[in-house]
């Protein structure tokens, strides 16, 4: 479970905002937004920003956009499954 503040960050992810923009919205430093991607790129199970910003999206957390996916990403398939 993500915390009011990592998915404030996540939603301006998703929105396409950089590290730069973020920190100064949150007044906080660069630094900082990178050390609380990397928890939400951990907690999410994802390895990217794009990852985080469609995972942001399947959440619902940009408001004003929603994603219709009909199958699961491709970083959440088993080994099996790749093969």
């Amino acid at each position: 479970m993500l915390s009011k503040r990592k998915l404030e960050i996540l939603s301006m992810v998703g929105e396409g905002q950089s590290n730069r923009d973020i920190a100064c919205k949150m007044c906080v430093s660069e630094k900082t937004v990178k050390n609380c991607l990397t928890t939400i790129y951990a907690d999410l199970g994802v390895y990217t920003r794009i990852q985080a910003a469609l995972r942001a999206l399947d959440m619902g957390v940009v408001p004003g956009f929603s994603l219709v996916r009909t199958r699961e990403w491709p970083w959440q398939r088993n080994e099996e499954e790749c093969g």
